[in-house]
C-alpha cells in the first residue's frame, strides 16, 4: 500500500483515535462489486466472453422491479462489455442468476480478498449489485481490483515490509501472502471492458445521458481501467480502477449515510486528480501508455449475437443499439459461427412483403430483421421489438405484383400511343 487517506480534516484537531474510513469502515460497494462477484467468474469459469449476450427487459426479483439508473427503458440483447460500460443492473443480475450462481459469486468474492461477506444473508441477487449485509472496506475492494490489474494474482495488502536495526539487520519481516484468483486472459478481458468505461469505442445506448460511465477521468498518455459504483439514493459513491502501475479506490460519502446526491462527480474528480499526480510526480516503474492484451484475438462481431458479423446484414440493420466492432477473445472462445439474430429479406415496397418473381427490381429493397427468442419476447417490450421479424414476412409473398398485375401492366404499355415523329 503506497498511500491511505481515511478521512478529511487535521488529525491534530480530530484526535489520535480518528476513524480511518479506508481500512475500518465498511460501506455498500454498489456496482463495483459486479466485476468481483459476477463478470470475473462468468468469464473465468463459465466460458462467457465480453461478447456474450443477455436480454435487457423488465426484471422482477422477489416481487420487486429491478431498475437501471436511466429508468424503465430496455434495450434487448446486450453483451457483457456493453453492460460494464453503462453499468447495467439487469444484465448483471441475469448473468449471476443464469450463468454464475450466487454460491460461485460468493466464492470468487472471497478469493478476491473480501472478508466481510455473510454467506447466508448475502446469497441473493443483491450480491452482484453490492447490496451486502456488512458492506466492504475500501482497502479490500481496492485489493480485489489490484488482483485484476496484477494479471489475476491476489496480493495481500500490507503497509510495511521489514524492520531493521542500525546495522541493517532484519528484526521483523512482513511476508506478503498471494494466490492466483483468475486466469491471466480473464484479467486482460476485464481490463479491456473497464477501459471502455473511460475510452469507449462506441456509444452504447442512443439515449441522452446514457453512455460509458467514466469518460471524464481519461488521462493523456496513461491507459486507465475503472468501474464506478453508486448505492441507493446515492449514499455511497465509488470509483475503483488502475493503470499498469497503480490501483486506486476512492469512496465518497457521509458516516451517517446522508445522501450525497445523484449526478455528483466527487469520486471521479478525486480519483482523476490522484491518478494524475501519482503518474506525473513519481517514477512510474512500467510503461503505462497502454495495457498488455497480447495473446488475445480480435474478431469483428455483431453485438446483438456475440457471433461473427455478417457484412451487409448486421451493419445494415438500422438499429442504433446494434454495434459491429472488433472484440477481444481468448484463443479457445473465438466464435466460428456467423450472427444468428439478423436475417435479410428482399422486400417489395408496394406490399411490404417478400418480393415475388413479378416484382420489378426498382420496387425491391433489402430489409434486415431481428430474430428474438420466444422466451425473450415474453419478458416484455424492448427496443429490439422494432426490428422483430414479422410473421407475415415469413409466411407470405408480395400480393400486389401478381401474374394478373403483370398482364395488365403489359396491356397498358401496348395501348400507349406512339410518339408523333413530326413533333
Amino acid at each position: 500500500v503506497k498511500a491511505v487517506v481515511g478521512g478529511r480534516g487535521s488529525k491534530s484537531e480530530m484526535g489520535s483515535l480518528v476513524l480511518n474510513r479506508a481500512t475500518q469502515s465498511t460501506r455498500q460497494p454498489g456496482s463495483t462489486f459486479k466485476i468481483v462477484s459476477n463478470y470475473a467468474p462468468a468469464i473465468d469459469q463459465k466460458n462467457k466472453t465480453l461478447a456474450s449476450t443477455y436480454y435487457d427487459a423488465e426484471l422482477l426479483v422477489n416481487g420487486r422491479t429491478v431498475n437501471d439508473w436511466w429508468g424503465p427503458q430496455y434495450t434487448g440483447y446486450t453483451n457483457i462489455r456493453e453492460a460494464i460500460m453503462v453499468s447495467s443492473n439487469i444484465i448483471a443480475i441475469r448473468c449471476l442468476e443464469e450463468t454464475v450462481s450466487e454460491n460461485l459469486g460468493i466464492e470468487y468474492a472471497k478469493l478476491f480478498g473480501i472478508s466481510t461477506l455473510d454467506e447466508r444473508l448475502d446469497k441473493s441477487p443483491n450480491l452482484t449489485l453490492g447490496g451486502l449485509t456488512r458492506g466492504v472496506s475500501n482497502l479490500e475492494l481496492t485489493a480485489a481490483y489490484a488482483t485484476v490489474a496484477n494479471s489475476g494474482v491476489y496480493m495481500e495488502p500490507i503497509f510495511w515490509t521489514k524492520v531493521t536495526d542500525l546495522a541493517g539487520n532484519v528484526i521483523l519481516e512482513n511476508k506478503q501472502a498471494s494466490r492466483s484468483v483468475i486466469k491471466t486472459d480473464t484479467a486482460k478481458l476485464l481490463t479491456s471492458a473497464m477501459q471502455s468505461t473511460i475510452e469507449p469505442e462506441f456509444t452504447v445506448f442512443p439515449r441522452e445521458g446514457v453512455s460509458s460511465t467514466n469518460v471524464g477521468v481519461r488521462m493523456k498518455g496513461v491507459a486507465l481501467a475503472a468501474k464506478s459504483g453508486t448505492t441507493n439514493e446515492a449514499n455511497d459513491l465509488w470509483l475503483v480502477g488502475y493503470s499498469s502501475a497503480y490501483t486506486l479506490g476512492v469512496w465518497c460519502g457521509n458516516d451517517d449515510s446522508e445522501v450525497v446526491g445523484f449526478g455528483a462527480d466527487y469520486h471521479r474528480n478525486v480519483w482523476a486528480k490522484i491518478m494524475s499526480r501519482i503518474h506525473s510526480e513519481t517514477k512510474v516503474p512500467v510503461n503505462v501508455s497502454k495495457f498488455d492484451y497480447s495473446g488475445l484475438v480480435k474478431v469483428k462481431i455483431c453485438s446483438k449475437s456475440g457471433l461473427l458479423a455478417r457484412e451487409g446484414v448486421c451493419d445494415e440493420c438500422g438499429d442504433v443499439n446494434c454495434h459491429v466492432y472488433e472484440e477481444y477473445f481468448t484463443a479457445s472462445t473465438v466464435p466460428t459461427e456467423s450472427c444468428n439474430r439478423h436475417v435479410s429479406y428482399r422486400i417489395c415496397r408496394e406490399s411490404e412483403l417478400p418480393a415475388g418473381k413479378y416484382c420489378p427490381e426498382d420496387d425491391v429493397e433489402d430489409h434486415v430483421y431481428m430474430l428474438i427468442d420466444l422466451r425473450h419476447q415474453l419478458m416484455g417490450e424492448t427496443d429490439d421489438d422494432e426490428f422483430l421479424l414479422p410473421t407475415e414476412v415469413v409466411t407470405s409473398t408480395c400480393d400486389y405484383h401478381t401474374e394478373e398485375w403483370l398482364e395488365t401492366s403489359e396491356a397498358e404499355e401496348d395501348e400507349e400511343p406512339l410518339p408523333d415523329p413530326t413533333l
